[in-house]
């Protein structure tokens, strides 16, 4: 599964080269945020990125394609729970099932 990485632990250094950046402005950044929707940031988050993969939203689909089962999602929250957990959580169960983010028929 991938794993989460603060982006702040590489400063002034490279990323890792398995690694992808998911914060804002990225296709795979938050919308919400916690000092305006607090606690339902997170599943405003979930329903946002299910429904962007449901209407087959390109950059979407092209930054999901991107991950692996060791890539690091780098964001700003980590070790916080965050949107980059629910990230790898959808890629889990993708990859658990064998399927390609596709959207729904």
């Amino acid at each position: 599964m991938p794993h989460v990485l603060n982006r702040h632990h590489f400063r002034g250094k490279p990323l890792p080269v398995d690694s992808l950046y998911v914060g804002r402005p990225s296709a795979l950044g938050n919308p919400y945020t916690l000092a305006e929707h607090g606690p339902k940031a997170l599943p405003l988050y979930e329903a946002w990125l299910r429904g962007k993969i449901a209407e087959g939203d390109a950059a979407v689909l092209a930054m999901l394609r991107k991950i692996g089962p060791e890539t690091g999602l780098i964001c700003s929250c980590a070790p916080k729970v965050c949107h980059a957990d629910i990230i790898a959580l959808v890629f889990d169960e993708w990859s658990g099932k064998g399927e390609d983010p596709e959207p729904a028929p």
